[in-house]
């Protein structure tokens, strides 16, 4: 998360922790948070704000960095399909699921950062960092401010986002100038 921010600064200001059993022990779950003050770290920038946003938010939206993610489905789907899928090939290297589609009820990011493919842009292939911002900061923001959206919904969101994060890693990055799936109506905008 912290390359996704470009500011190693304001990255510093986040900490991670574990969540523990009655024992003690790490449960594999962790919780992203902010060393001081929340509104002064939003106060910082746009991807920070968003941030912000997530961090102070009650609705849980988990990450992961895995190559695969796995849907709920229709019946036929769960007889027929397959659930699981590989996050390059079917999503172009990250994937962002609504809680009524995600196998844990919550909005889930998953990001491969080994297998990030352009889509249909003529910018370079995104960094982790783009991936993320375009991912955790565009779809799952969009899915935590309007949570009866579909994910395609959030598509301005997530091309701004990672855009934001571009500009942040130096104008030779390029800008990202579309999405798969169009921009069907209506589009969420970034800043409300």
């Amino acid at each position: 998360m912290r390359t996704s921010l470009g500011d190693l600064a304001s990255g510093a200001l986040l900490y991670v922790n574990p969540e523990l059993d009655r024992d003690g022990k790490e449960t594999g779950r962790y919780f992203l948070g902010v060393r001081g003050e929340l509104s002064a770290f939003a106060g910082r920038g746009d991807l920070e704000a968003a941030m912000a946003e997530e961090i102070g938010s009650r609705t849980i939206i988990q990450f992961g960095i895995f190559s695969t993610v796995t849907q709920m489905h229709g019946l036929l789907d769960s007889i027929f399909g397959k659930p699981t899928k590989d996050v390059g090939l079917f999503y172009g290297g990250a994937a962002t699921l609504t809680a009524s589609t995600s196998t844990t009820g919550c909005i889930q990011v998953v990001v491969d950062p080994d297998d990030l493919r352009s889509g249909r842009s003529d910018a370079p292939l995104p960094t982790a960092g783009e991936a993320v911002a375009h991912e955790l900061l565009g779809h799952a923001l969009g899915l935590l401010r309007h949570p009866t959206a579909l994910v395609p919904n959030t598509n301005r969101m997530a091309v701004e986002a990672e855009n934001a994060a571009r500009r942040r890693n130096g104008v030779a990055r390029g800008q990202r100038s579309g999405h798969f799936g169009g921009f069907p109506v209506p589009q969420y905008p970034w800043w409300r």
